[in-house]
């Protein structure tokens, strides 16, 4: 889809240089903006979107000592954890956005911890008018699609 514009949020610029060196490895025309996607006052300097694709942190910081050490030594913490009172501080956020940033028949992608997923597709079911539940290539539900 050599027309569609394409841009990629974080809060860390260090993801975003990694984004920037892919883009152009594999010539590809994305936008990397540093952006902190919980500051609600940000939301109206983005435009209207037709899919959202998003992998949020979702492990509650609780399981941090049950994951392997290469996944917690060489990726960043706000990659990965969320606060154990609120493990889908995102999904609300993400949800949300959506409602006001998505075009008609917009679409949300975005994968979700294994133990959380039927929240997660009964948070967008609220206010989403078609809200799908997928398996990973392991076979594990944890893709939620949600239709605005």
């Amino acid at each position: 889809m050599p027309s569609a514009k394409v841009i990629a949020l974080d809060v860390s610029d260090e993801a975003l240089e990694i984004a920037r060196i892919n883009a152009i490895t594999n010539k590809t025309n994305i936008q990397c903006t540093l952006f902190d996607f919980l500051d609600e006052r940000r939301w109206p300097e983005l435009m209207l979107f037709d899919v959202i694709v998003s992998n949020p942190p979702y492990i509650p910081l609780k399981e941090k000592n049950t994951l392997n050490k290469n996944v917690v030594d060489h990726e960043p913490h706000t990659a990965l954890f969320v606060p154990d009172n609120n493990p889908l501080l995102f999904y609300e956020k993400i949800a949300k956005f959506g409602r006001d940033h998505l075009n008609y028949n917009g679409k949300i992608f975005v994968e979700t911890h294994e133990d959380y997923t039927k929240d997660v597709a009964a948070l967008f079911a609220t206010t989403y008018q078609q809200v799908l539940v997928k398996k990973d290539m392991f076979g594990k539900e944890r893709i939620v699609i949600a239709t605005y």
